[in-house]
């Protein structure tokens, strides 16, 4: 893969250098050599001091005073630039440090070779590299000031950090293989600092600014919001100024600079957010595709709690929490460029949540009168079940309610009488505080059918009749006959309309019978059962006593 100018050959990094060197030259004026290094005159400096403190050799001092024209080594003055070859200079390795960092990001170390979360604190070199994954941002600081922040889903690698002898002067070179970047580059204004960020299909040359940079395989989008950068590549240069921003793809020249958005009406932003997830739905204007909204806890947006860009809703997920936040909201034109910052507030206020893994699901019958709503332990450390008839009417009144502990996962309203009703889960604190109501979802009660009593048997010489009690109207019957009282060994079962069951005379012996309710919805209700016990009929009487009586007349 080609990273920039770092993977392209010798001929063409040659003829990218010595382009960034010559619109550099152009832009500069007070160089007077572009491979010269310009160093100002603060207070209390002499020409032997900047020696010790910029050049490999300190007695080249009077070199210096004589390539700058100075007869006089005594009277330089601050704010007085002087010209120094690069080739002169004491260069020294130096180290970034990771300012914040969220989510899951990590670093490979060039000197170990090992890979590790990105923390707070943690040094980094010429050769590391940098991965974002989803949700997840990174700010890296440098010695003179400067600050990059990497958002999501992104791949860095830091080529080159190098300060100048003791100058404080600094050279550094990042590579940008994909994903975005903000920075606030030099923001003392210091003379010759210089940041160069590479991507795959261009090389962005910073002195002192703040832009944005996003990098794609193909493409590259630069955004300039403070002072002015150079974007180039083997087909052309660009210089871009504050308020305009410019596309790059890849074996193009630049494209020209494009005028960034104004700030956009924030209106449609919500002052508080007492639900998650929230979704934000975004206006629609004429030449806007879309809009990037990104949420820090403050204004400095050094760490980014939410970053995400849509065209029609935006979703603001569980992962947010609760607090105070800076947001900033940029428009998208149609060629992909980010606007310029409209700046507001926002307060999340939902925690601790619901747990949204519930049962019973959405629209579920419920047999009997009770509720039994049941969770994944979430955040809170009890939990409040609510069920009311109207629970989303104004008020949200909730007409049944009872609290437990959240790691039980389980709670139980009774007594609710046949009808609709919405329920829901609010979480607490441990302190007592109550989080954002979870999701409504609505159930249907049903009275369980009753079981069909009083039931009866009547017998006669032929048949064995079975009746029981009406139930109220589309109700049918199942009707169950068996040798056992366990049903293991059914004789007959059959579904009725009617209130009747009728067989004919089974043998003598003890036998039981059940019938239970069906209601329309084919929901069986409670068994009503009946023992039975078939004696010896009147027929079979007669009939040994008439074989007895023949017996005796033999």
């Amino acid at each position: 893969m080609e990273h920039g100018l770092y993977g392209r050959s010798p001929t063409e990094r040659v003829y990218i250098i010595w382009l960034v060197a010559f619109f550099m030259a152009l832009a500069f004026s007070n160089r007077s050599d572009a491979d010269d290094f310009v160093y100002t005159v603060r207070s209390d400096d002499t020409l032997s001091s900047i020696g010790r403190d910029v050049l490999l050799d300190s007695k080249s001092w009077a070199d210096v005073a004589n390539i700058n024209s100075i007869s006089k080594p005594y009277a330089i003055i601050p704010g007085q630039v002087l010209t120094i070859p690069h080739d002169w200079l004491t260069i020294v390795p130096a180290r970034a440090r990771v300012v914040k960092s969220s989510g899951k990001a990590q670093m490979s170390a060039v000197e170990s070779g090992h890979v590790k979360p990105l923390k707070p604190g943690v040094a980094l070199a010429a050769g590391d590299r940098i991965n974002t994954n989803e949700k997840a941002s990174a700010t890296i600081g440098f010695d003179d000031g400067s600050k990059l922040t990497i958002a999501e889903n992104s791949n860095l690698e830091i080529i080159e950090i190098n300060r100048i002898g003791k100058s404080g002067y600094s050279q550094i070179v990042v590579n940008l293989i994909e994903g975005r970047g903000e920075a606030d580059i030099n923001p003392e204004g210091l003379a010759n600092h210089t940041f160069d960020v590479h991507t795959p299909s261009a090389t962005t040359s910073v002195r002192g600014t703040r832009f944005r940079i996003n990098a794609q395989s193909d493409q590259t989008f630069s955004e300039v919001t403070e002072g002015r950068v150079f974007v180039v590549n083997r087909n052309g240069v660009i210089k871009l100024g504050e308020g305009y921003g410019v596309v790059t793809r890849k074996n193009n020249a630049p494209s020209q600079p494009q005028e960034l958005l104004p700030p956009p009406d924030v209106s449609f932003l919500p002052d508080r957010i007492s639900t998650l997830p929230y979704t934000i739905a975004l206006p629609s204007n004429e030449g806007i595709l879309g809009y990037r909204v990104q949420l820090a806890r403050n204004n400095l947006f050094t760490i980014l709690a939410y970053d995400s860009a849509a065209s029609d809703q935006l979703l603001i997920d569980t992962d947010v929490p609760n607090g105070r936040y800076a947001v900033r909201v940029r428009a998208i034109d149609d060629k992909g460029l980010a606007g310029l910052d409209a700046m507001a507030e926002i307060e999340v206020d939902a925690h601790p949540l619901a747990s949204r893994d519930v049962e019973p699901a959405d629209g579920a019958v419920i047999y009997g009168s009770s509720l039994t709503a049941r969770w994944q332990p979430g955040e809170g450390h009890k939990v409040r079940l609510d069920a009311g008839t109207d629970l989303l009417g104004e008020g949200s009144i909730a007409t049944h309610s009872v609290e437990t502990e959240a790691a039980t996962g389980e709670a139980t309203i009774s007594g609710l009488a046949p009808g609709s009703y919405q329920w829901r889960l609010i979480a607490s604190s441990a302190t007592g505080r109550a989080g954002a109501p979870g999701e409504i979802h609505e159930v249907e009660i049903r009275s369980i059918p009753a079981a069909p009593t009083p039931i009866e048997f009547k017998l006669d010489f032929r048949r064995l009749a079975i009746s029981w009690a009406k139930q109220p109207d589309n109700m049918r019957y199942r009707v169950e006959f068996s040798r056992d009282s366990e049903f293991k060994e059914l004789i007959d079962s059959v579904l009725t309309d009617n209130t009747d069951y009728v067989i004919t005379r089974p043998y003598p012996g003890n036998y039981f019978v059940r019938v239970a309710s069906i209601d329309q919805h084919d929901y069986q209700g409670k068994w009503a059962t009946l023992p039975i016990d078939v004696p010896v009929g009147m027929s079979w009487r007669v009939l040994l006593g008439g074989a007895a009586l023949l017996l005796l007349v033999l």
